[in-house]
């Protein structure tokens, strides 16, 4: 598909969803502008697409001080769309292939240092900038990918993770003032504190003051996993009770289907919280798919599951 207009039109890329093992490509274009801004497809596990800065022109800048870790943005730069709803949650990681790219996310194009909600640029050159946005209610968001260099015009690629839930998540505080993010009725379930559409980072629970003798403290339990989304590692932290001495644990992956592919801990351990870190790969060493993962914590005869996005 040819580029048919020099100021708006950029060149075109192709779009890659992957969802399990099934792949569809699109054509998709990035545009100069927010009014002609092309929309980041809504409930995909894991997609990336790529383009150029050589036909775009400094429509936007977060400005010194602003959201992109306070640094300005002269550069050109492109405009995505996304649309949120509660409970849902968009990862995206930005490379500029031979610049230092700058992403920021707003709300209104017209004013983007007043409604400018999250931005990154705190890697080098060539390296990727990663924005999260969690969704608090239908809201618009628009993705400026910017450069710091007025004559950066190469390419870029971008790479995203797009969940969504019928529920909506939020930070669950559990006993001994653990961070949990799950579902409202879950963390009920587990009489936890939970709070609406916040994750762990920054932690909301320390001096929550939730009851310490709540019974999940007295069986084994999956914590929280950083980064997820994640890219080339995840480090999973797990607990188990202090009361119940020596332990034997099994911390495995499992792919969609409910294979195990990855054994990362098949020890006795001690009571307390323990970690685990995922670098992306099987047991036997071979890069696993981008996809959708399960981390599974076995331990005195209870079983838990967590989800984990791995994107390539």
């Amino acid at each position: 598909m040819p580029v048919t207009d020099a100021r708006r039109g950029l060149n075109v890329a192709l779009l890659v969803l992957l969802v399990g093992s099934v792949s569809t490509t699109t054509a998709v274009r990035a545009w100069d502008t927010c009014e002609s801004a092309g929309e980041l497809t809504h409930c995909q596990d894991v997609a990336w697409f790529s383009g150029s800065l050589q036909y775009a022109h400094n429509d936007y800048d977060p400005g010194t001080g602003g959201c992109a870790d306070g640094d300005a943005a002269p550069g050109p730069d492109v405009a995505c769309k996304m649309t949120v709803y509660v409970g849902e949650s968009v990862s995206i990681y930005y490379t500029l292939e031979d610049g230092d790219g700058v992403a920021y996310v707003v709300t209104d194009c017209e004013d983007v240092a007043g409604t400018c909600i999250i931005g990154a640029n705190d890697t080098g050159y060539g390296q990727a900038e990663h924005v999260y946005i969690n969704g608090g209610g239908e809201t618009t968001y628009y993705l400026i990918l910017d450069a710091r260099e007025p004559e950066t015009g190469g390419a870029f690629e971008v790479e995203y993770g797009y969940g969504c839930s019928p529920y909506g998540w939020g930070a669950c505080c559990l006993p001994e003032a653990v961070c949990y993010v799950t579902t409202s009725d879950e963390c009920d379930d587990w009489g936890g504190s939970w709070t609406w559409n916040i994750d762990c980072d920054p932690d909301p629970c320390v001096g929550s003051g939730v009851d310490a003798a709540d019974p999940l403290s007295n069986r084994p339990r999956l914590l929280l996993t950083r980064p997820n989304p994640f890219t080339t590692r995840a480090q999973i932290r797990y607990d188990i009770p202090t009361s119940a001495g020596d332990v034997h644990v099994r911390v495995e992956i499992l792919d969609a289907s409910g294979r195990r592919i990855r054994t990362l801990v098949d020890a006795a351990l001690e009571g307390g919280t323990h970690g685990a870190l995922w670098n992306g790969r099987t047991d036997k060493g071979l890069p696993a798919p981008a996809g959708a993962y399960l981390c599974r914590l076995a331990a005195m005869g209870s079983v838990e599951t967590s989800r984990l996005l791995l994107l390539r």
